[in-house]
């Protein structure tokens, strides 16, 4: 009898012996994000272990947690950028989530979603840094996003803990600003921009002198430009709210009368810095631009931070400078810090503090040396 199938009370699961000899326990499991009936299961070599497995999983079951051995990590990741992800962040944060995905799923897409432990995303986040040695950021993104999406397979009751949790990757430094332009290179490339790429100077001119955000400045519309006012409300890309208001100094005004006076393309939208057929303008074609004026403006990276005199990149820099040049342009002249935070739109002052403590304490050698001298 020990080798027939034993059937056990409603909702209590089933066991049974196979022909190997191995014994095999179900629970049904609900059903899968299609609507289908699934079961869970379970195979030892011992019934009793069946049996105690089994009354795990149907304790799981009647919580409404039971493993999804139906998905594999790709599956998975790519139905929750589809079904969850898409309906909760913008077009331009779901093409960066699904970058993120992508990064992923080489090495752990595979393994079953039931099956993924904190040893498969450990080996991930040491893939992630050979990979990316030198972007501690976009290792950390990118488990964040893993952590994000199993956290809500974790509530959705498809796995029975996020295994992600365990793994907190590297830990993402003050951010370094060794990219940031002088105040001669800022001239440099600003000249040139008015000269090769005129259409470009107003967005690279807010960027240097206001530090907006790539995002924030695509993203820009002239119902958030009051000329008469003088204001400039600026809004976040990844969120609605996140709104600040700047006063628009009279450089401003001038730049921005300027910019619409030149304008040959009527936005579809309204954008201020639309492309030629009045669209939103790419990111990576915007980079493209901004390193281009860079090149023909003769501003190369060069590394600062690590006192080293060999060059970190052969690239020159990144958008991102013009904000680290904004900020230390203004601690250079002794604006408050209270001032620079508002102005970059952090959300604390300590953000600023944490990124810019090098330019404050390069202000403070300098003056220090400057009492040093009168001695």
């Amino acid at each position: 009898m020990g080798d027939k199938r034993r059937r056990r009370g409603p909702g209590e699961g089933s066991i049974f012996r196979r022909a190997d000899g191995y014994w095999v326990g179900q629970v049904e499991a609900g059903r899968t994000t299609a609507g289908k009936r699934r079961k869970a299961a379970v195979v030892r070599r011992r019934r009793a272990d069946v049996v105690e497995a089994l009354d795990e999983l149907r304790r799981r079951a009647t919580g409404g947690v039971v493993p999804d051995r139906t998905h594999t990590v790709a599956t998975f990741l790519d139905w929750w950028l589809a079904e969850v992800a898409a309906t909760q962040v913008s077009p331009s944060s779901l093409a960066e989530y699904a970058k993120r995905v992508r990064r992923v799923t080489p090495h752990v897409g595979h393994v079953k979603l039931a099956r993924l432990s904190t040893a498969h995303v450990q080996q991930l986040a040491n893939r992630l840094a050979e990979r990316y040695p030198r972007s501690p950021k976009t290792r950390s993104t990118t488990l964040d996003t893993l952590r994000q999406a199993l956290r809500w397979a974790t509530q959705a009751g498809m796995i029975v803990r996020n295994p992600a949790d365990g793994i907190h990757g590297p830990r993402t430094p003050v951010a370094t600003i060794d990219d940031t332009l002088e105040a001669a290179e800022a001239h440099a490339v600003l000249a040139h921009a008015m000269a090769d790429a005129p259409e470009l100077y107003g967005l690279v001119w807010l960027a240097l002198t206001y530090g907006m955000r790539l995002g924030e400045l695509l993203d820009l519309r002239w119902a958030d430009v009051d000329l008469a006012a003088g204001e400039l409300h600026v809004r976040r890309s990844k969120t609605a709210a996140g709104v600040r208001t700047l006063p628009l100094i009279a450089e401003a005004v001038d730049v921005l009368r300027a910019h619409r006076a030149r304008a040959t393309v009527v936005a579809l939208d309204g954008r201020v810095f639309p492309t030629g057929t009045g669209g939103r303008r790419s990111p990576q074609r915007t980079r493209d631009d901004w390193s281009d004026l860079l090149a023909a403006a003769g501003v190369e990276h060069r590394c600062r931070n690590c006192g080293s005199a060999d060059r970190c990149s052969s690239h020159v820099r990144r958008f991102h400078a013009g904000r680290h040049t904004a900020a230390t342009l203004l601690l250079e002249r002794d604006v408050p810090l209270e001032v620079v935070s508002a102005i970059l739109g952090h959300s604390s002052i300590g953000i600023t503090a944490d990124t810019y403590a090098r330019v404050r304490n390069d202000l403070k050698r300098r003056a220090l040396s400057r009492m040093g001298g009168r001695r």
